[in-house]
């Protein structure tokens, strides 16, 4: 599922090459809000978020960006809030290069791009 911007619609020369995302895709997308719902729904139904917990789960992201920036600068646009289950994640590049500190040397490390 693809949300479609409502401040800027069309898609950049960069954000294509950085994520392959086409621009017929975000025109196709949902909004935000849209969004949000259907996730918040498929969570419920696969049993991850259940009386307002949502410890079973945490968010997997290359990055700390998406859900400690991003989403928050958006949900703010539109005068919502962060929910909870989004203010706990992993970055996954983090931990990784973390983890493979103690073994290689910095400028060294297998198979992550920078």
């Amino acid at each position: 599922m693809y949300v479609k911007p409502d401040v800027n619609p069309t898609l950049s020369m960069f954000c294509h090459s950085f994520t392959g995302i086409t621009q017929s895709q975000v025109d196709d997308g949902v909004s935000l809000k849209d969004c949000l719902e259907s996730h918040g729904k498929w969570l419920i139904e696969n049993n991850l978020f259940h009386d307002g917990s949502s410890s079973s789960y945490v968010y997997l992201t290359s990055e700390d960006w998406d859900l400690k920036t991003c989403l928050p600068k958006q949900l703010d646009y539109h005068g919502e809030v962060v929910a909870n289950h989004f203010k706990r994640w992993i970055n996954v590049k983090k931990k990784y290069s973390k983890f493979y500190s103690k073994f290689y040397d910095e400028r060294k490390r297998p198979g992550m791009v920078y």
